[in-house]
């Protein structure tokens, strides 16, 4: 009801309304569709990631263990220890500050966002020429 009668509010509002109303809707299916690739890309890296992790981590306590078997007959073996466990927390440290920074820069919804900055403008100039011109009298 109160959509029908937007509609047929904009339809009478002439060129600008329609225009208007043109640009929404198809801002709106350019939004749907990048959320969409989004989805997709997000779902895929996740699960990649996912299974990147559980084979680094199995990697990683494989390692451990040959590390640990190849140096335990020594007498330093805690320290070899110890710097494999501070090479993991390092590494894992500078991960994570490039995962963040990674998604600092996400942008969402880049595209659709340029083109309603786009129409924004045209349909500044579109009224800004509609006050200039002068109305016909009735």
């Amino acid at each position: 009801m109160i959509a029908e009668s937007i509609y047929h509010l904009f339809k009478r509002a002439g060129p600008v309304g329609r225009a208007l109303l043109d640009g929404v809707g198809h801002r709106a299916q350019l939004a749907m569709l990048e959320i969409s690739e989004l989805r997709d890309r997000v779902t895929s890296s996740l699960v990649m990631g996912l299974v990147a992790l559980i084979l680094a981590l199995l990697g990683g306590i494989a390692l451990t263990f040959a590390i640990a078997a190849a140096v335990w007959h020594r007498e330093d073996r805690g320290l070899w220890l110890a710097l494999l466990t501070l090479v993991y927390f390092v590494t894992a440290g500078v991960l994570a500050l490039v995962m963040t920074r990674r998604l600092k820069r996400l942008e969402f919804l880049p595209e659709t966002s340029r083109q309603l900055n786009e129409d924004r403008l045209c349909l500044g100039a579109l009224l800004h020429d509609e006050k200039q011109q002068p109305h016909p009298a009735p």
